[in-house]
């Protein structure tokens, strides 16, 4: 018998197993590769606890077996089945859209998304029912929904055999949720259908105004409610609803099953009628999963969003080991909205190269460019994604093309040349706020290379994902752990520092903010993600010593343009200033944005070699592992931690936090608003 975490790496008969993705009492359930047919699965491994009750996998077999002879569009489908290490296991269909407790959990529906999984859900239960099938919890937490906001039942029979072991749900002896329970369940009495069209008609109140008919402090005290007491009306909740559905719901929530709708379509009738309209069918919600992300956690455990209430909100400080310690954690629920049409649009045609869309545009004036080379990359086999399209829009700024600058045929990107010499890193004893991973100032001498005159910016990044599929961490969290193992990133914004599912580089505040411009820095980008972006573009990302020297030359300066910033100075870097609605803003200075800036738009800024960018906007990721001590020990070997660096400070730090030698450190896997990265490369062909 193996242990949950022995299970990572094994070859299943075709599988391979990546991670966990969830687990409970009964079961831990892995995400999975199955390479013959290039697709994700979830493979659902019975607890070790139970792996010695010869009843429970014996029960365990069967119940696979009638779940796979479930053919129907809205019920999670098993593919397979199969014992390992004597442990039973079955595979099923991997749905990467969440959960719909994730939408409940932000409060009411759209009637029309209502009626939409009221007739996807009643058309599932349908279906079983016809075969004997009773699912027994069913419960926002078992709808599964894909990338397209489909519904799916998932997790059939599992109440039943935990009913014949010697394991009880919630304590009580009973079969399911208590939330969701039928008042015949909560007597512990046989149940048939009937019973799973109470528990809709619940997620069905639940969606119409974001609360459960019946609650208590207790466990059986909310069973003791779908016993004895009469459901509130929906329209005492919720006002704006019709009259005409209290007593369709009041039925569907009858105590006696006799008294209910005898079938879901019935129920679904009903509810399409008091509402004066037509059973909708197909794909009308308003805030979709996001397109090819891959939710992990949260399509097993439901969570949708975190607060994470003890981040520091002023700037200068190391807000990477910050996250990881976030405390006080609260399901808020942010889904992300359909992607905009105007600067994005979906992709009809090939995809023009990116001398085509960019370096078309680049009129030099003095002496020629010289072309980075096309390099190609091996981007992990994810690609799920439907690309899209950047159209009539500019991906880059226009380069200036001085004298010994290249740009690149992949992306379009200007690259400045830093030539061999000496160099400064680190805090010397002329700054002030220095930290102590700054210090101590170390000199030494290095070859010449080249480095992005800007920061990477969103549409030459979607060239990137048009070209490969490539799909984001925040789209697709493999490879990721503790809080971003759900699709999304962290968002810092005004009102706190957020958890946000289906953040990602299109919408990197999520679907309660506005889609990015092409032109302004690509955000909500991890490590992997940009390393990624750099191969593909025949670079890499620099270390922090490129970085370093890039921006500060070699006279240790503590700005890329000298060693003061004035306090009502806009015109050097986009930092918090009067437009920032953070505590820690400076309101004696306009630097024209509130967020991210477009790339370059601070040439006062640049630093001595002509570098743009390198104070404030975005972090950026270096190629550098995180050493505590700073420059103690210099050349610092590799250190044995596991975080990356980030330079150059953000838009919502103060000037003290987008000095040249400022530094944070994230996981690889750690994406947010204010992470971009630009590229570097040690040669031209």
């Amino acid at each position: 018998m193996l242990k949950t975490s022995e299970w990572i790496g094994r070859e299943l008969k075709g599988y391979t197993i990546v991670e966990l993705i969830g687990s409970g009492s009964m079961a831990d359930v892995f995400l999975a590769r199955q390479p013959s047919m290039n697709r994700w699965v979830a493979v659902k491994v019975l607890s070790g606890a139970l792996v010695n009750d010869s009843q429970f996998v014996a029960r365990f077999r069967q119940e696979s077996q009638i779940v796979a002879a479930l053919e129907h569009p809205h019920i999670l489908p098993v593919i397979d089945y199969g014992e390992a290490e004597d442990t039973p296991y079955m595979v099923m269909r991997y749905v990467s859209g969440g959960t719909l407790q994730d939408l409940v959990q932000k409060g009411p529906l759209p009637p029309k998304e209502v009626l939409r999984y009221l007739n996807e859900l009643g058309q599932g239960l349908d279906y079983a029912h016809s075969l004997g099938v009773v699912h027994r919890d069913i419960k926002p937490k078992n709808i599964l929904l894909d990338t397209r906001g489909n519904s799916f039942i998932s997790d059939f029979g599992l109440a039943k055999i935990v009913r014949g072991g010697s394991l009880t749900h919630s304590g009580v002896g009973m079969i399911g949720t208590p939330h969701y329970m039928s008042p015949e369940q909560g007597r512990g009495q046989v149940v048939d259908g009937r019973s799973d069209l109470y528990s809709l008609a619940v997620i069905v109140y639940e969606m119409l105004t974001g609360r459960v008919p019946f609650d208590a402090d207790s466990a059986v005290g909310i069973v003791m409610q779908h016993i004895n007491d009469p459901a509130p009306n929906v329209t005492r909740i919720a006002s704006t609803l019709p009259p005409k559905l209290d007593p369709v719901i009041a039925r569907a929530l009858s105590k006696n099953p006799d008294d209910r709708y005898p079938t879901a379509h019935e129920f679904t009738d009903a509810v399409a009628e008091a509402f004066g309209t037509a059973v909708v069918n197909g794909p009308v919600i308003s805030r979709p999963p996001l397109t090819a992300g891959h939710s992990k956690k949260d399509t097993w455990s439901a969570r949708a969003m975190r607060t994470l209430s003890n981040f520091p909100q002023n700037a200068g400080q190391r807000r990477g080991p910050m996250l990881l310690m976030g405390a006080g954690v609260a399901v808020l629920a942010i889904v992300a909205a359909l992607w905009g049409s105007g600067v994005f649009a979906s992709a009809t045609t090939a995809t023009p190269t990116a001398t085509q869309a960019s370096v078309a545009q680049a009129s030099p004036t003095s002496a020629p460019t010289t072309a980075v080379p096309n390099t190609p990359t091996s981007i992990p086999p994810t690609l799920t994604a439907t690309p899209t399209l950047v159209t009539n829009v500019p991906i880059v700024p226009t380069p200036t093309s001085e004298p010994g600058n290249a740009i690149s045929p992949k992306d379009g990107m200007e690259l400045v040349y830093i030539p061999p010499g000496p160099f400064l890193i680190g805090s010397g004893e002329n700054d002030p706020n220095a930290q102590t991973d700054e210090k101590p100032q170390r000199e030494g001498t290095m070859p010449g290379y080249w480095i992005d005159k800007y920061e990477v910016n969103v549409g030459q990044f979607q060239l990137f994902i048009n070209e490969t599929g490539y799909e984001t961490q925040a789209q697709n969290p493999r490879g990721s752990f503790g809080i971003y193992v759900d699709m999304g990133g962290v968002v810092f914004s005004p009102l706190g520092t957020n958890y946000v599912l289906n953040a990602y580089y299109l919408f990197p505040e999520g679907g309660g903010g506005e889609q990015t411009e092409a032109l302004r820095a690509v955000v909500m980008v991890s490590y992997t993600d940009a390393k990624n972006y750099c191969e593909w573009a025949g670079r890499r990302l620099p270390t922090e010593v490129e970085w370093d020297r890039a921006a500060r030359s070699n006279d240790g300066r503590i700005y890329p343009w000298g060693n003061e910033l004035d306090p009502a100075d806009g015109t050097r870097a986009n930092y918090c200033d009067r437009n920032c609605r953070f505590v820690q803003r400076n309101t004696n200075a306009d630097d024209g944005f509130t967020r991210t800036s477009v790339v370059g738009s601070y040439p006062a800024g640049a630093s001595p070699f002509g570098v743009l960018d390198m104070a404030g906007n975005v972090q950026e990721w270096v190629d550098t592992l995180y050493d505590p001590l700073g420059f103690f020990i210099f050349p610092t070997p590799n250190p044995n931690g596991t975080q990356y660096i980030t330079r150059g400070g953000t838009w919502l730090d103060k000037p003290t936090g987008i000095r040249a030698s400022s530094k944070t450190r994230y996981a690889p896997y750690e994406r947010n608003n204010i992470t971009g990265f630009r590229c570097a490369t040690s040669e031209l062909p």
